[in-house]
């Protein structure tokens, strides 16, 4: 049996030999591994820095490509503003002249008016004065007649 636990003791230390050196070589490894996470974590912090960088620019240059875009249609639109501002004054203005114009003709009418009932109203009253005196010169002829009558008749 002593040979067994010789043996087994044997066994024993030939597997913790075994494990050290596989302990051994793992650590090496795991350091080595561990280098190359690093390196390739640098590299690849250093491609997103690049990429980064690169997207950055790419940004700034649509946003300054946008805002000169932004910044051409406010002018066109301020351009597009006043000529509709001009049109619509030259509009009004012509539409203020003829309403001037056309009041000045009302206006005019309306003197005209004025004139021809002025005119009418001193014909009337002609009228009205000729046959006043044709009134009064019947009832003087009447009453001429009737004295007359009246004087033959005595």
């Amino acid at each position: 049996m002593d040979e067994r636990f010789d043996q087994v003791e044997g066994q024993i230390s030939e597997t913790r030999t075994e494990m050290r050196a596989t302990a051994s070589t793992l650590r090496v490894e795991v350091k080595e591994l561990r280098g190359e996470l690093k390196a390739t974590g640098k590299e690849l912090r250093g491609e997103i820095a690049g990429v980064e960088a690169g997207l950055r620019q790419e940004i700034a240059g649509v946003e300054k490509g946008l805002r000169q875009e932004i910044a051409d249609l406010g002018t066109e639109l301020r351009q597009e503003i006043v000529g509709v501002e001009e049109r619509l004054r030259t509009q009004a203005n012509e539409h203020r002249a003829e309403s001037w114009e056309q009041f000045g003709k009302v206006h005019e009418d309306m003197r005209q008016m004025h004139r021809d009932m002025q005119q009418m109203n001193a014909s009337i009253l002609g009228l009205h004065h000729t046959m006043t005196r044709i009134a009064w010169s019947v009832a003087i002829t009447l009453l001429a007649g009737v004295i007359g009558v009246l004087l033959s008749s005595l």
